[in-house]
């Protein structure tokens, strides 16, 4: 089957590494910096995504998402430096959505600027509102900063905004977790990302752990804030995305989707399709590269036989149906060539296949790796 330009959605990920101060739990690459090189920073991104137009052949971005780090501490005229000049150098759908992270207490009100540069979506790094948690997280923010930053976003105009949210803090209880998630619906956003602490191995947390929840408390704060997101019509499309209806993040659904992706700056990765010889392959860039002097060659191209173990560690990340017609369109294999793993794992009951459509079940939702192993 051919993989066709118009049929792959291309999305842009630009990382802004720097923060006022890195978080324990964090190992995202981000540095600390007290004058951070902004502008010639930004130029290196635009060169950089000049360097990817071979492979492009005139494709529109769908989507932008600026990460971090904490983007806002660019200032809105750099942002909106930034998001013209990538238009001068690749077309971008007018309704693209345009996703900005953000953090409490930094230019919060400079939000209404950041709106008008471009951004349309902003996604602000909450974690909690407790001040014991917002404490031990290593947060520089307050739940009063939280709620002025809130009311910003929603003064500044932005229809479409994301509360980040982590739960299995450092002696969280369950009715402590419960709380934090309720204060978040109450926000009224429109999508919410609540996700579980995890200790990683190269960060202070995971060098001197902090004493966690047990995994039965976890399981069942998941189970009872699912069902408080689902009460409040949230829909759990993603592991752990909850959105409101048609307020799915598209950015990261062009990832699970197995989606092409481009990504400029520092440790940013990209997955693209060589249509020419027909293949997907990979880029990714040095963590501690700070420059496009490189030209974008493919770090590697994925073998046919890697391809439906990564597209499915992408796509059964979604907690809703695909087509399976989505495997063929993005992979460029027939589906017969995964047929048998299939009907194994309807048999073993991690999923059923009605009207060519993959619904996981609980059992596939639950033990996704253990489903992952039979492809």
């Amino acid at each position: 089957m051919l993989l066709i330009p118009e049929q792959i959605p291309l999305s842009l990920y630009i990382h802004l590494p720097w923060c006022v101060k890195k978080c324990p739990y964090c190992d995202f690459t981000s540095f600390e910096h007290p004058s951070p090189p902004w502008e010639d920073y930004l130029e290196n991104c635009l060169i950089e995504l000049e360097t990817f137009k071979i492979y492009l052949q005139s494709r529109t971005l769908q989507t932008i998402f600026i990460g971090g780090g904490t983007p806002n501490l660019f200032s809105p005229k750099q942002i909106n430096y930034l998001l013209n000049q990538i238009s001068k150098r690749l077309p971008v759908n007018p309704e693209a959505e345009i996703s900005m992270e953000a953090n409490p207490g930094i230019k919060q009100h400079a939000f209404k600027d950041y709106h008008q540069a471009g951004v349309n979506r902003l996604s602000l790094g909450v974690q909690s509102f407790q001040k014991k948690f917002l404490n031990s997280l290593g947060r520089i923010h307050d739940d009063k900063e939280i709620f002025s930053a809130i009311e910003e976003i929603k003064k500044a105009g932005f229809k479409n905004f994301n509360l980040d949210l982590m739960f299995g803090l450092p002696d969280q209880s369950i009715e402590e977790g419960l709380a934090d998630l309720q204060t978040a619906v109450e926000q009224n956003p429109t999508h919410i990302s609540w996700y579980q602490l995890t200790l990683e191995p190269n960060t202070p947390f995971g060098k001197h752990p902090p004493l966690l929840p047990d995994d039965e408390n976890i399981f069942v704060l998941q189970q009872q804030g699912q069902g408080l997101l689902k009460e409040n019509k949230f829909n759990h499309y993603e592991i752990s995305a909850f959105s409101k209806k048609n307020f799915e993040c598209q950015h990261n659904l062009n990832y699970w989707q197995f989606g092409d992706y481009i990504g400029i700056g520092t440790a940013a990765h990209s997955k693209l399709t060589d249509f020419e010889q027909q293949k997907i392959f990979r880029i990714e860039n040095d963590a501690k590269t700070m420059n496009a002097d490189k030209s974008r060659v493919p770090t590697r191209y994925v073998s046919t036989k890697e391809l439906p173990l990564e597209f499915m560690m992408n796509a059964l990340r979604l907690q809703m149906p695909f087509s399976l017609s989505l495997f063929e369109g993005r992979t460029g294999l027939p589906l017969q060539l995964i047929k048998p793993i299939l009907i194994q794992a309807e048999k073993e009951n991690f999923l059923t296949i009605k009207n060519n459509h993959l619904y996981l079940t609980e059992k596939g939702k639950r033990f996704t790796n253990q489903l992952l192993l039979l492809f």
